[in-house]
Protein backbone atom coordinates (compact mmCIF):
# COMPACT_ATOMS: atom_id res chain seq x y z
CA UNK A 1 0.00 0.00 0.00
CA UNK A 2 1.30 3.05 -0.76
CA UNK A 3 2.59 6.18 1.98
CA UNK A 4 -0.34 8.45 0.77
CA UNK A 5 -2.98 6.02 1.33
CA UNK A 6 -2.35 5.10 4.94
CA UNK A 7 -4.55 6.23 7.39
CA UNK A 8 -3.26 8.07 11.23
CA UNK A 9 -4.26 6.47 13.93
CA UNK A 10 -3.87 8.14 17.20
CA UNK A 11 -2.19 5.06 19.80
CA UNK A 12 -2.52 6.21 23.39
CA UNK A 13 -0.37 4.65 25.71
CA UNK A 14 1.42 4.71 28.89
CA UNK A 15 4.10 1.93 28.19
CA UNK A 16 6.10 2.44 25.53
CA UNK A 17 10.18 2.08 24.75
CA UNK A 18 12.06 3.12 26.89
CA UNK A 19 9.55 1.13 29.33
CA UNK A 20 10.18 -3.08 29.19
CA UNK A 21 8.76 -5.67 30.23
CA UNK A 22 5.27 -7.47 29.37
CA UNK A 23 3.02 -4.38 29.07
CA UNK A 24 4.49 -2.50 26.30
CA UNK A 25 4.81 -5.39 23.99
CA UNK A 26 1.38 -5.67 22.61
CA UNK A 27 1.14 -2.22 21.67
CA UNK A 28 4.63 -2.02 20.20
CA UNK A 29 3.78 -4.44 18.00
CA UNK A 30 0.53 -2.54 17.12
CA UNK A 31 3.09 0.33 15.89
CA UNK A 32 5.16 -2.04 14.33
CA UNK A 33 3.22 -3.98 12.05
CA UNK A 34 0.23 -1.46 11.50
CA UNK A 35 1.47 0.35 8.54
CA UNK A 36 1.64 -2.90 6.66
CA UNK A 37 -1.99 -3.07 7.19
CA UNK A 38 -2.45 0.33 5.79
CA UNK A 39 -2.42 2.75 9.01
CA UNK A 40 0.08 4.95 10.42
CA UNK A 41 0.27 5.16 14.01
CA UNK A 42 1.07 8.05 15.97
CA UNK A 43 1.86 8.04 19.62
CA UNK A 44 0.87 9.67 22.28
CA UNK A 45 2.94 8.81 25.78
CA UNK A 46 4.66 9.90 28.75
CA UNK A 47 7.64 11.59 28.79
CA UNK A 48 10.14 9.72 31.68
CA UNK A 49 7.56 7.68 32.84
CA UNK A 50 7.58 5.63 36.18
CA UNK A 51 9.00 2.21 35.10
CA UNK A 52 10.40 -0.77 36.60
CA UNK A 53 11.85 -2.17 33.59
CA UNK A 54 13.73 -0.20 31.02
CA UNK A 55 14.66 -1.98 27.79
CA UNK A 56 16.35 0.78 25.18
CA UNK A 57 16.85 -2.29 23.11
CA UNK A 58 12.74 -2.07 21.96
CA UNK A 59 13.44 1.27 20.25
CA UNK A 60 14.55 -1.10 17.03
CA UNK A 61 11.22 -1.77 16.80
CA UNK A 62 10.11 1.31 15.88
CA UNK A 63 10.32 2.84 12.31
CA UNK A 64 12.01 5.97 12.19
CA UNK A 65 9.17 7.92 10.84
CA UNK A 66 6.98 6.87 13.35
CA UNK A 67 5.94 10.39 15.47
CA UNK A 68 6.07 9.79 19.21
CA UNK A 69 4.51 12.51 21.27
CA UNK A 70 5.71 12.49 24.79
CA UNK A 71 3.72 14.33 27.33
CA UNK A 72 5.46 15.08 30.85
CA UNK A 73 3.68 13.44 34.11
CA UNK A 74 3.66 13.93 37.75
CA UNK A 75 3.71 10.21 39.08
CA UNK A 76 2.39 10.13 42.43
CA UNK A 77 4.51 6.63 42.59
CA UNK A 78 7.75 8.05 42.53
CA UNK A 79 6.92 9.65 46.53
CA UNK A 80 6.16 6.10 47.53
CA UNK A 81 8.82 4.11 45.86
CA UNK A 82 11.16 6.45 47.50
CA UNK A 83 10.39 5.42 51.06
CA UNK A 84 9.87 1.78 49.78
CA UNK A 85 13.52 1.76 49.29
CA UNK A 86 14.34 1.46 52.90
CA UNK A 87 13.09 -2.12 51.90
CA UNK A 88 15.67 -4.41 49.99
CA UNK A 89 12.99 -7.09 49.57
CA UNK A 90 10.76 -4.34 47.74
CA UNK A 91 13.65 -3.23 45.66
CA UNK A 92 14.45 -6.54 44.20
CA UNK A 93 10.80 -8.24 44.01
CA UNK A 94 8.39 -6.20 43.77
CA UNK A 95 7.60 -5.59 40.55
CA UNK A 96 3.94 -4.90 40.32
CA UNK A 97 2.05 -1.47 40.42
CA UNK A 98 0.86 -2.42 43.70
CA UNK A 99 2.10 -3.33 47.02
CA UNK A 100 2.64 -7.16 47.74
CA UNK A 101 5.72 -8.04 49.88
CA UNK A 102 4.95 -5.00 52.24
CA UNK A 103 1.16 -5.22 52.54
CA UNK A 104 1.77 -6.13 56.27
CA UNK A 105 3.94 -3.21 57.07
CA UNK A 106 2.37 -0.04 58.13
CA UNK A 107 4.00 2.34 55.19
CA UNK A 108 2.32 -0.28 53.11
CA UNK A 109 -1.22 -0.18 53.58
CA UNK A 110 -1.26 3.71 54.19
CA UNK A 111 0.22 3.59 50.82
CA UNK A 112 -2.04 1.20 49.16
CA UNK A 113 -4.90 2.73 50.64
CA UNK A 114 -4.29 6.38 49.36
CA UNK A 115 -3.54 4.49 45.89
CA UNK A 116 -6.81 2.69 46.16
CA UNK A 117 -9.02 5.22 47.37
CA UNK A 118 -7.65 8.90 46.43
CA UNK A 119 -5.98 7.86 42.68
CA UNK A 120 -8.65 6.87 40.03
CA UNK A 121 -8.60 4.91 37.66
CA UNK A 122 -5.16 4.90 39.21
CA UNK A 123 -1.86 6.35 39.60
CA UNK A 124 -1.36 7.81 36.59
CA UNK A 125 -4.54 9.82 36.66
CA UNK A 126 -2.37 13.30 36.83
CA UNK A 127 -1.67 12.30 32.79
CA UNK A 128 -4.93 13.07 31.69
CA UNK A 129 -4.92 17.04 31.17
CA UNK A 130 -2.37 17.38 29.53
CA UNK A 131 -2.37 14.31 27.53
CA UNK A 132 -5.91 15.39 26.45
CA UNK A 133 -4.78 18.53 25.43
CA UNK A 134 -1.84 17.70 23.26
CA UNK A 135 -4.09 14.88 22.42
CA UNK A 136 -6.63 17.29 20.51
CA UNK A 137 -3.58 19.70 19.16
CA UNK A 138 -1.96 15.55 17.30
CA UNK A 139 -5.76 14.98 16.09
CA UNK A 140 -5.85 18.46 14.43
CA UNK A 141 -2.48 18.64 13.24
CA UNK A 142 -2.23 14.96 12.02
CA UNK A 143 -5.24 14.48 10.43
CA UNK A 144 -6.35 11.57 12.84
CA UNK A 145 -9.05 9.00 11.53
CA UNK A 146 -8.84 7.05 14.90
CA UNK A 147 -8.20 7.11 18.65
CA UNK A 148 -6.77 3.80 19.74
CA UNK A 149 -5.63 3.14 23.70
CA UNK A 150 -4.32 0.71 25.86
CA UNK A 151 -5.02 -0.29 29.12
CA UNK A 152 -3.75 -0.46 31.88
CA UNK A 153 -3.43 2.09 33.23
CA UNK A 154 -6.66 2.55 32.56
CA UNK A 155 -5.90 6.34 32.71
CA UNK A 156 -5.81 5.47 29.10
CA UNK A 157 -9.41 4.44 28.49
CA UNK A 158 -10.29 7.74 30.36
CA UNK A 159 -8.08 9.72 27.93
CA UNK A 160 -9.16 7.91 24.48
CA UNK A 161 -12.95 8.20 25.92
CA UNK A 162 -12.79 12.34 26.35
CA UNK A 163 -11.27 12.77 22.92
CA UNK A 164 -13.73 10.56 21.15
CA UNK A 165 -16.36 12.55 23.22
CA UNK A 166 -14.69 16.05 21.87
CA UNK A 167 -13.94 14.78 18.57
CA UNK A 168 -16.31 11.88 17.48
CA UNK A 169 -13.81 10.00 16.14
CA UNK A 170 -13.81 6.29 16.59
CA UNK A 171 -12.37 4.75 19.24
CA UNK A 172 -10.51 1.45 19.91
CA UNK A 173 -10.48 0.45 23.67
CA UNK A 174 -7.88 -2.10 24.19
CA UNK A 175 -7.69 -3.94 27.44
CA UNK A 176 -5.10 -6.29 28.21
CA UNK A 177 -6.23 -6.81 31.76
CA UNK A 178 -9.88 -6.69 34.12
CA UNK A 179 -10.14 -2.89 35.19
CA UNK A 180 -12.49 -2.94 38.44
CA UNK A 181 -12.58 -6.64 39.09
CA UNK A 182 -9.20 -7.60 41.05
CA UNK A 183 -8.95 -8.31 44.49
CA UNK A 184 -7.44 -5.37 46.48
CA UNK A 185 -4.85 -5.52 49.28
CA UNK A 186 -7.00 -2.98 50.83
CA UNK A 187 -10.75 -2.07 51.12
CA UNK A 188 -11.74 0.56 48.73
CA UNK A 189 -14.09 2.95 50.21
CA UNK A 190 -17.31 3.56 48.67
CA UNK A 191 -16.93 6.50 46.60
CA UNK A 192 -13.98 5.96 44.93
CA UNK A 193 -15.53 2.10 44.36
CA UNK A 194 -18.68 3.55 42.49
CA UNK A 195 -16.48 6.37 40.95
CA UNK A 196 -14.00 3.68 39.15
CA UNK A 197 -16.83 1.37 37.69
CA UNK A 198 -18.12 4.34 36.61
CA UNK A 199 -15.30 4.76 34.52
CA UNK A 200 -15.12 1.26 33.85
CA UNK A 201 -19.11 1.13 32.38
CA UNK A 202 -18.61 4.57 30.36
CA UNK A 203 -15.85 3.33 28.65
CA UNK A 204 -17.42 0.32 27.15
CA UNK A 205 -20.56 2.19 26.51
CA UNK A 206 -18.63 4.82 24.55
CA UNK A 207 -16.58 2.73 22.47
CA UNK A 208 -16.92 1.97 19.29
CA UNK A 209 -14.78 -1.43 19.57
CA UNK A 210 -13.29 -2.76 22.36
CA UNK A 211 -10.39 -5.31 22.52
CA UNK A 212 -9.86 -7.84 24.87
CA UNK A 213 -6.68 -9.73 25.53
CA UNK A 214 -8.06 -12.96 27.01
CA UNK A 215 -11.83 -14.51 27.82
CA UNK A 216 -11.72 -13.99 31.06
CA UNK A 217 -11.55 -9.82 30.64
CA UNK A 218 -14.99 -10.60 28.37
CA UNK A 219 -16.72 -12.54 31.20
CA UNK A 220 -15.86 -9.65 33.26
CA UNK A 221 -17.68 -6.96 31.11
CA UNK A 222 -20.44 -9.11 30.40
CA UNK A 223 -21.69 -9.84 33.83
CA UNK A 224 -20.98 -6.68 35.20
CA UNK A 225 -22.30 -4.54 32.00
CA UNK A 226 -25.11 -6.80 30.06
CA UNK A 227 -26.37 -4.16 28.24
CA UNK A 228 -22.72 -3.43 26.48
CA UNK A 229 -23.25 -4.42 22.84
CA UNK A 230 -21.45 -7.97 22.61
CA UNK A 231 -20.93 -6.82 18.69
CA UNK A 232 -18.34 -4.21 19.17
CA UNK A 233 -16.17 -6.80 21.11
CA UNK A 234 -13.22 -8.56 19.65
CA UNK A 235 -10.78 -11.54 20.81
CA UNK A 236 -7.50 -10.39 19.81
CA UNK A 237 -5.04 -12.36 22.25
CA UNK A 238 -1.30 -11.91 22.95
CA UNK A 239 1.23 -13.32 20.16
CA UNK A 240 4.65 -13.29 19.54
CA UNK A 241 6.67 -12.21 16.70
CA UNK A 242 8.88 -14.12 14.70
CA UNK A 243 11.65 -11.75 14.36
CA UNK A 244 12.58 -11.61 18.19
CA UNK A 245 13.24 -15.55 17.22
CA UNK A 246 15.39 -14.82 13.97
CA UNK A 247 18.72 -14.29 15.65
CA UNK A 248 18.23 -17.70 18.06
CA UNK A 249 19.08 -20.83 17.41
CA UNK A 250 16.60 -23.36 15.02
CA UNK A 251 16.37 -26.08 18.03
CA UNK A 252 15.61 -23.27 20.98
CA UNK A 253 13.74 -21.26 18.43
CA UNK A 254 11.04 -23.99 18.20
CA UNK A 255 11.10 -24.40 21.81
CA UNK A 256 9.98 -21.14 22.42
CA UNK A 257 7.60 -21.29 19.75
CA UNK A 258 5.68 -24.48 20.70
CA UNK A 259 5.63 -22.94 24.95
CA UNK A 260 4.31 -19.81 23.49
CA UNK A 261 1.58 -21.67 21.50
CA UNK A 262 0.70 -24.09 24.40
CA UNK A 263 1.69 -27.35 22.05
CA UNK A 264 3.28 -30.02 22.99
Amino acid sequence: MRKGTLKNVLMISYYFPPSGGSGVQRVLKYVKYLPQMGFRPIVLTVKEGSFDIEDKSLFLDIQDNVKVYRVPIFEPRRIYAFFQKKSSRFDKINKTDTIVNNKNKPLGKVSEWIRSNLFVPDSRMLWIPAAIRLGKQIIEKENISCIFSSSPPFTCSVIGKKLKQATRLPWINDIRDPWTNHAPLVKRSCLPLLLDRYLERKSYEVCDVFHYAWKGIYDDIVKKYPHVNPNKSMWIPNGYDEDDFVTLPDSISKDIRRALLNKK
